[in-house]
């Protein structure tokens, strides 16, 4: 191999690295969002901000509310980049989806779960691959079809 194959190789690279940098940005541009409604009454969500003392990691992470539905249904999405991610499982919408994890109060506390990062198509999916249970249904032996600890948060 030449200079001028390394130098070429190293260019690649760098173009590389740089179209990376810039997938990235334009994933976590989409924040904060702008009229963000709930899926399950399509009533404007409230933008909120998590208190300081939240025991799940999330003191002052912004997020959207549903005024209208019970307080169990009224998350609908956060407001930023954090597991946000260009090589997330797509979502419905067809953008990177977001890496979360579930709280102190739920039975799979801790376990990780993917989701629609703009709150709009309802996408969820707990498996290391990103496959809804219906699609794992109609695809049982798909490879990282299993549970996950969040790795981006």
């Amino acid at each position: 191999m030449t200079f001028l194959e390394l130098s070429s190789l190293s260019e690649a690279l760098s173009a590389i690295q740089v179209s990376s940098a810039s997938a990235r940005f334009t994933t976590k541009a989409i924040f904060p969002l702008r009229d963000v409604y709930c899926l399950r009454c399509d009533q404007l969500a409230q933008r909120k901000i998590t208190r300081n003392s939240n025991p799940n990691g999330n003191a002052g992470r912004p997020y959207y509310i549903c005024p209208k539905c019970p307080r169990k249904d009224r998350f609908v999405t956060w407001d930023d980049s954090r597991g946000v991610h260009e090589c997330n499982p797509l979502c419905k919408c067809g953008s990177a989806s977001r890496q979360d994890r579930a709280g102190v109060d739920g039975e799979r506390k801790g376990w990780g779960f993917w989701t629609c990062a703009r709150g709009k198509c309802g996408y969820w999916s707990e498996l290391r691959n990103g496959l809804t249970w219906a699609e794992m249904d109609a695809n049982p032996n798909a490879p990282g079809s299993v549970l996950f600890l969040p790795d981006l948060l």
